[in-house]
C-alpha cells in the first residue's frame, strides 16, 4: 500500500476518517467474534450448545 508524501491532507478528509473508524469497528467486531469463538472452543467436549 502506498502511502502519499503529505498525509495530512488525506487525515483532515471527514470521509476518509469515517473509512478509519469503520474499519476498527470492524476489527474490533471480529476481535469479539474470536473471543467468543476462544470461550466456546474452551468448553467441555461432551457440552453441545444448540
Amino acid at each position: 500500500m502506498l502511502v502519499p508524501k503529505n498525509t495530512k491532507s488525506i487525515k483532515s478528509k471527514p470521509a476518509q476518517n469515517k473509512f478509519i473508524q469503520m474499519g476498527r469497528l470492524f476489527h474490533a467486531q471480529i476481535a469479539i467474534c474470536g473471543a467468543v469463538l476462544a470461550v466456546i472452543n474452551a468448553e467441555p467436549p461432551g457440552y453441545k450448545k444448540a
